[in-house]
């Protein structure tokens, strides 16, 4: 019918229905170390994230770092594809995505603020090797964005007067010495943080239940 000029494309739709054969596609045309074949790839990655299917769209985020590693230069448009990919609720696809954004850009902590708390409460659902990868960027987060609730800059917030005696200036160090902590010092997203990974020390991988 192609060789006579007709039209064939009811014969082989664009989209195969099976889930299991877009991903294997993908994943198929990922694995061609052609640069010239880099902005096909791009395309292909872009209809992917949009996939119905889990499954694929998880297929999506593993290929992300593989076309970075072909062209660097695509790193602005891969970067929007992550951000889509981190907005994703399935927890299939959560720990690919964090992967994707640790290989091409950890350095844009600024894409991970409006996931936070959706990444924390669904840590414990997510597959094992993929809670390593997230645990890792999760813990960078905590310690670039929250303030160390352990410091003693708290203690430098009680009032005391600029001149004072010797025996008053003993007397005020005894009762900052003396001072309880403030369980209120903690951040509530960092106490948040803890408390859904609190759960993972009981994993059954020892790379998970190091962290």
């Amino acid at each position: 019918m192609i060789a006579k000029g007709k039209d064939a494309s009811d014969l082989f739709p664009a989209v195969d229905p099976n889930q299991l054969i877009r991903a294997s596609a993908l994943r198929v045309l990922s694995s061609i170390r052609v640069a010239i074949i880099a902005p096909i790839m791009m395309l292909s990655i872009r209809e992917s994230v949009r996939d119905m299917s889990p499954y694929v769209r998880k297929v999506a985020a593993n290929a992300i770092s593989k076309l970075f590693s072909l062209d660097p230069d695509l790193k602005d448009q891969l970067i929007e594809v992550i951000d889509q990919l981190l907005a994703d609720r399935t927890t299939l696809v959560l720990g690919s995505a964090v992967h994707a954004f640790e290989e091409v850009c950890p350095e844009r902590i600024d894409l991970i603020h409006k996931h936070y708390r959706k990444l924390c409460q669904l840590l414990v659902d997510v597959d094992e090797w993929g809670q390593v990868v997230v645990i890792n960027m999760l813990t960078r987060y905590a310690r670039t964005q929250f303030l160390d609730p352990n410091s003693a800059d708290s203690e430098e917030n009680v009032d005391s007067k600029f001149y004072s005696s010797t025996d008053d200036s003993g007397s005020e160090g005894e009762r900052k010495k003396n001072l309880p902590k403030n369980p209120n010092l903690m951040d509530a997203d960092l106490r948040m943080l803890l408390r859904n990974t609190k759960p993972l020390l009981q994993s059954r991988n020892s790379a998970v239940s190091k962290f």
